[in-house]
């Protein structure tokens, strides 16, 4: 197997400068110094994306103080995190070199994590630290990275519907068989009772989801991440995948097989199941 190159970038820092310069400030001023000393957020890009910063910025702002002493004394566990991967190449057969940037940043306590495009033909894995780590969590969005690397799946906001629910489903799954013990909702439930909410309008949300699966857009991918979906909910592309997924290991598919479906060849799979 390998050699893999992972690099670490550290926000945390950054975030207590911005911290420490807009204590006291009003909120307009501080969103300027957010934006002038710190500017990252796991929102889309563009305008939406900034207003979103801004209401969570405001959201998280009073919670911050508490967990200030926990991030001054935070570092990243890198050996931790090559112990993860390798478990998770192992399962999913990957002999290939992963080249990663593991990007630890202050959220907004709704532990988004989330990956993306970083550079050329590299992809960034950013992680929340402020509720502390999740091994899950980061798990999760290593999944991501080795399934992005097999398949060839894109990952952002441009990507295919089919791929979004792919990619959420595997990472989903796959933490819930590297990480047990947890009940289900811990592996893909963002607020509680979410996930038995969905599971009881599961057929609705499967059939609202099915004819965008081939659709690529920035506006179909936020509808089914942080947008109502069709029935109200957000996140609906990680039930589907939580669901359709599941289906198919259920169905005798192995992890590593369900990897390796091609991008193209995603929403024909998951039509299967629906």
């Amino acid at each position: 197997m390998m050699k893999d190159n992972i690099e670490i970038k550290n926000l945390v820092p950054k975030f207590l400068d911005f911290y420490n310069k807009a204590v006291g400030c009003d909120e307009e001023t501080r969103f300027e110094l957010w934006k002038k000393h710190y500017g990252f957020a796991a929102v889309p890009p563009g305008e939406e994306g900034a207003l979103l910063a801004k209401q969570q910025l405001e959201a998280a702002w009073e919670k911050y103080e508490k967990v200030i002493p926990f991030l001054e004394q935070w570092t990243p566990d890198s050996e931790k995190i090559q112990q993860h991967l390798s478990k998770i190449k192992n399962v999913l057969e990957c002999n290939e070199s992963i080249d990663v940037v593991l990007i630890f940043f202050v959220g907004a306590f709704d532990e988004n994590a989330f990956a993306a495009p970083y550079g050329e033909n590299r992809i960034a894995v950013c992680l929340p630290v402020e509720t502390g780590e999740k091994q899950i969590t980061i798990v999760h969005e290593l999944i991501h990275l080795v399934h992005g690397k097999i398949s060839g799946s894109a990952m952002g906001f441009g990507r295919p519907v089919a791929s979004l629910v792919f990619q959420e489903g595997l990472a989903t799954q796959l933490s819930k068989y590297l990480v047990p013990g947890y009940e289900d909702a811990v592996y893909v439930e963002h607020q509680d009772g979410w996930l038995q909410e969905c599971c009881n309008d599961a057929e609705q949300i499967l059939q609202g989801i099915k004819p965008y699966l081939q659709e690529s857009s920035a506006e179909r991918i936020y509808q089914f991440t942080m947008g109502a979906g069709t029935t109200g909910k957000a996140r609906e592309g990680y039930f589907a995948g939580w669901r359709l997924i599941g289906d198919m290991l259920n169905d005798g598919w192995s992890f590593s097989d369900i990897a390796r479906i091609r991008e193209e060849d995603m929403a024909n799979a998951l039509v299967k199941y629906i």
